[in-house]
């Protein structure tokens, strides 16, 4: 499993529910020509526990989403369905993070999931686009955004932004951590940097060395997908760009999970993003599953 790494730290500076953060909620059920396939890989905390750590999402249009880019809904589709495009990824027919879904009658889609077609082949009805193909950075400077988020109830981690950036970048002298262990695996060749330098646009944003932190108006007390969403819309509106933007990978980092838990993180396959809950944030070995599904 590989996960994708830009951490964003939530906390709570309240964004009001207008701009971005109002668009996050579609019609109770609307019509999209296209979607993203997104495999999604889960790190799950008892491997045993029988919950398959491959789950799918469906990467909307901006113009679906009330002109809000970087949104995403679950897909749900038969066992039939989604069994033909495990198999078509596995085989690599399928690219995670690069082919479209589309339908000529529309996918039909609501405020948390896209729902494939009843028959609807699969394989028929993707098309890859070499234009979203994302080119891993394996040497050289590799900038990541960390976000410490906030819920509406006030949940947060209880680490500053400061601890948190050491934690992840060895910033204030932490010895172990994703930018040395991924120094050590690469043999010097990959150098992971803390966000961007202040006189960025992004940069001015970091309260400590790549970290940011946002307050989002939900409770976690929803889906890993919804409150990803949240997070990446109040991201958004304080960058004023589409994520990832100039960073490489995004990390968010979450209180807990509330809703369908069991993964200590999770992260887009060939993606731009990994997501953590508690402290799993702060574990080398964790940050390095996330940090492989973007390679």
């Amino acid at each position: 499993m590989k996960y994708a790494s830009i951490i964003i730290l939530f906390q709570a500076a309240v964004i009001p529910m207008t701009a971005a953060t109002n668009k996050l909620r579609a019609p109770k059920r609307s019509f999209a020509s296209s979607c993203v396939i997104q495999a999604v890989s889960e790190l799950r905390i008892d491997p045993t526990d029988g919950v398959s750590d491959m789950r799918f999402e469906c990467e909307m249009d901006a113009q679906d989403m009330g002109g809000v880019g970087g949104l995403v809904r679950e897909l749900s589709g038969s066992p039939a369905q989604l069994s033909q495009l495990q198999d078509l990824i596995n085989k690599g027919i399928i690219k995670s993070g690069e082919s479209v879904l589309e339908h000529s009658a529309g996918l039909p889609f609501d405020d948390m999931t896209v729902f494939v077609p009843p028959g609807l082949s699969i394989a028929a009805s993707v098309r890859n686009n070499p234009n979203r193909r994302r080119l891993a950075v394996v040497t050289g400077k590799k900038p990541i955004l960390v976000i410490k988020v906030r819920d509406s109830n006030g949940l947060a981690r209880v680490e500053t932004p400061a601890v948190i950036s050491d934690d992840i970048f060895g910033t204030y002298g932490d010895p172990v951590n994703l930018k040395s262990q991924m120094s050590a695996c690469s043999f010097g060749q990959l150098n992971i940097t803390a966000g961007n330098p202040p006189t960025n646009s992004a940069g001015a944003n970091e309260v400590a060395p790549g970290v940011i932190e946002v307050n989002i108006t939900i409770s976690l007390n929803n889906t890993s997908t919804v409150v990803r969403n949240a997070a990446t819309a109040a991201a958004q509106a304080k960058l004023n760009f589409t994520l990832p933007g100039p960073y490489q990978q995004v990390m968010y980092v979450l209180h807990s999970c509330i809703v369908g838990c069991g993964w200590a993180a999770y992260a887009g396959v060939n993606s731009w993003y990994s997501v953590y809950q508690g402290g799993y944030y702060k574990q080398a070995g964790v940050q390095m599953h996330g940090m492989r599904n973007s390679i």
